[in-house]
């Protein structure tokens, strides 16, 4: 696939590879996803290979809701508006990132949310659980905050609430397809 994307489509091809969640061995007491929304699971490879496209590693932060609006960029589409992603194409011609959007991530009455800082706080409905980690300095989420910093994890949790409140469905006669 690389070879046929280097000779023939090296002016204009793009070839993007990622997954859809990571894989758990025994990290926090779990083997199968998707039990939990830990790093482990949600932390996937973004691999972005073609024209335009500088060689580097980035330790910014992306989420898999920004590969749609970089693909519409790359073509010179405009993302719409409802999108809550943004393009990549700047970080992929090796500029500086520029990202505004709040990092995210959900699943089966879990939900989490990443601040700039390198918090994450984790909000599980179902073991009725808010968990809040400083992932600069615990990427291995063992130590919980919650506890020990209440206005880093009040700040955390608000901004978690505030988003889902604001971009959550709500229309007559919807039900989510999860309920605690």
């Amino acid at each position: 696939l690389l070879r046929l994307l280097d000779q023939r489509f090296r002016a204009r091809g793009i070839l993007i590879v990622s997954a859809d969640h990571g894989e758990a061995f025994g990290e926090h007491l779990t083997r199968a996803p998707p039990q939990t929304i830990y790093e482990e699971l949600v932390r996937v490879p973004l691999l972005v290979r073609g024209a335009g496209v500088a060689h580097q590693l980035i330790d910014e932060h992306v989420g898999l809701i920004d590969v749609g609006p970089t693909i519409l960029d790359l073509f010179g589409v405009p993302t719409p508006a409802a999108s809550g992603g943004q393009s990549l194409l700047p970080i992929l011609a090796g500029r500086p990132p520029a990202l505004t959007r709040p990092l995210l991530a959900e699943g089966r009455l879990r939900r989490a949310l990443y601040t700039p800082e390198g918090v994450k706080v984790i909000a599980d409905e179902r073991r009725k659980v808010v968990e809040v980690f400083d992932l600069v300095r615990d990427p291995a989420e063992l130590d919980n905050l919650w506890d020990e910093d209440g206005a880093k994890s009040d700040r955390a949790l608000g901004l978690l609430e505030a988003w889902f409140a604001a971009h959550t469905l709500k229309k007559p006669g919807y039900a989510p397809p999860y309920k605690p």
